[in-house]
């Protein structure tokens, strides 16, 4: 009896191959590994018996991944595919389920030791030092058991003082949260158990399952009615992590026990308390933003990047067809004709065509005047826009003496830097950065599922164009004017785009013939914009995101 457990994974990092090899050993079977269409498969033949022993040991030892897209198990008479080769892995990785397994087993050599060797990837030294010091008391692992450390640690913190904790993503200085926190914009809050999550943020499943994962990744969420309503933090998103290596994860199990359900910490910061043990060895932390059907968009940190795809991008120096380029090589379109949306924060954006004969062709890029005066001004030189525009300075005047003052001499041509001007337009904010986070912020808190119609158009006919940003501001001052509140508002900049982009789609797929859309850049780091855009593109097109690459590196 042969069965067949298939993972549907793009990832190049050879983590889950790793794993899959380790797991196979320690269960004394033999590895056969191979990988077809996207599907990385495992054969394994024995007794029937003996495959089911083999699956529970395989669903208890393999950690949820965030580069797995689905898993399926099932019968065949022969594997197929083509045979990989596990090469050895050489990332600095979070813990495994085993691992935990050791580090809570009582009768175990690794009770409580932060220090057990990672299965799979690089570790830390086994026989590492873990020393607690606090005032004039300095306790090491030599002198004293683990788990007794841990728990002079855990009541420090929790009697309300600061912790600096040496972790596998650098210094931390940890705390519990006070009734009178007012800013964590420079923080991640820590769960000390993912069963407390939900007490604090709207969480999905797909979420939860992203920051149970193997890779730990840090993500923004919404603070919840219930605990907004208590006043403590005055931020809507905060930027959340469970514990991502043994110490922390140790610790907070501690700190659990004693009642604390968050701790809040933070980088760069002094504390007279130390958990400290000596290594160089220091790993990025993973932002990822997660869509409804559970794919993890990654936002920031260089851990998992293939290399090789790093050094054919080099080659470019358009940013734009540098990301895209990388969405391109991680689902394996280059034979493909591909729509390419690049929405970025910090550089020009374009929609491209792709093709394997021409490779990329600009067709859509952005442009405005460099500050909200010229703005107005062009908007005035018609007869309607100079009346709106009276009418909007006399509702609004603070708004309209705020967006005129606007330099965006030094802003990209951008939809971000449209965006931020429209937020300070809109009173969101007086700057642009600040002005494109509270609205897109505004669009994910929205509960609804449409907006208004937000002017995206382009100026003329031809898809070789540009965007209309006049009439971007134009509709939106209108929907102000008419009482529109904030949240519906600014939706309706966010889904009136997944129009515009479906439209424009349908365009080049006509001209062009394209089957897929890569997504990309920093705006598409934002869910609810991501999701809203694919949602829409999804009906012509198979939409396409980064994989390991950030979005926008």
């Amino acid at each position: 009896m042969i069965l067949a457990f298939e993972f549907r994974t793009r990832a190049t990092h050879g983590v889950l191959e790793n794993i899959l090899a380790h797991i196979v050993k320690s269960a004394g079977f033999n590895l056969d590994l191979r990988q077809n269409n996207g599907v990385l498969s495992l054969f394994v033949e024995g007794q029937e018996d003996e495959l089911l022993s083999f699956s529970d040991k395989l669903s208890s030892s393999l950690p949820l991944s965030i580069f797995i897209q689905s898993f399926n198990v099932k019968v065949v008479n022969q594997p197929s595919g083509k045979p990989i080769e596990v090469l050895p892995c050489k990332l600095f990785l979070p813990f495994t389920p085993n691992m935990v397994a050791k580090a809570l087993d009582e009768k175990g050599a690794f009770f409580y030791n932060p220090f057990i060797p990672s299965e799979v990837g690089l570790d830390l030294e086994s026989n590492g030092i873990l020393t607690f010091t606090c005032k004039d008391e300095e306790i090491t692992s030599k002198d004293a058991d683990f788990k007794s450390i841990f728990e002079k640690a855990a009541a420090l913190v929790h009697s309300g003082q600061s912790l600096q904790v040496t972790s596998a993503t650098g210094s931390w200085t940890l705390r519990t949260m006070s009734d009178l926190e007012t800013s964590l914009e420079d923080a991640i809050i820590m769960p000390t158990d993912l069963s407390v999550v939900e007490k604090m943020v709207v969480v999905k499943e797909e979420q939860i399952q992203a920051l149970a994962s193997l890779e730990k990744p840090v993500l923004r969420l919404n603070i919840n009615a219930v605990f907004a309503s208590k006043e403590i933090i005055k931020e809507k998103f905060v930027n959340m992590r469970m514990a991502d290596d043994l110490l922390l994860m140790l610790l907070m199990r501690e700190l659990f026990a004693l009642g604390v359900e968050f701790v809040i910490t933070q980088k760069d910061e002094q504390a007279p308390s130390k958990l400290t043990y000596n290594s160089q060895r220091v790993r990025p932390l993973l932002h990822v933003s997660v869509l409804e059907n559970g794919q993890a968009i990654p936002i920031k940190s260089d851990m998992y990047i293939d290399q090789n795809l790093q050094e054919k991008l080099e080659a470019f120096d358009s940013q734009s067809a540098k990301q895209s380029l990388s969405v391109l090589l991680e689902n394996s379109l280059l034979n493909k004709s591909v729509a390419c949306v690049y929405l970025s924060d910090k550089h020009k954006d374009e929609i491209m065509l792709y093709s394997e004969d021409k490779g990329f062709v600009g067709l859509i890029d952005f442009d405005f005047a460099d500050s909200g005066q010229e703005i107005m001004d062009e908007i005035s030189k018609s007869t309607t826009g100079k009346r709106l525009i009276e009418n909007f300075s006399s509702k609004y005047p603070q708004n309209y003496k705020a967006f005129c003052a606007l330099d965006l001499s030094g802003y990209p041509k951008n939809l971000y830097t449209i965006l931020g001007a429209a937020g300070v337009l809109f009173n969101f904010a007086l700057s642009v950065e600040e002005g494109v986070k509270n609205l897109l912020d505004n669009a994910t808190l929205f509960g609804g599922l449409k907006g208004p119609r937000i002017d995206y158009l382009l100026q003329g006919d031809s898809l070789h164009s540009k965007m209309d940003a006049l009439r971007l501001f134009r509709s939106g001052m209108s929907f102000l004017l008419a009482d529109l509140d904030p949240l519906t508002l600014s939706y309706g900049y966010v889904d009136s785009l997944g129009y515009f982009i479906s439209d424009v789609l349908d365009r080049i797929q006509d001209e062009f013939k394209t089957t897929h859309v890569a997504l990309c850049g920093a705006l598409f780091g934002n869910g609810r914009l991501a999701q809203t855009v694919a949602r829409h593109a999804k009906i012509t097109h198979t939409v396409c995101f980064n994989i390991q690459y950030p979005v926008d590196n």
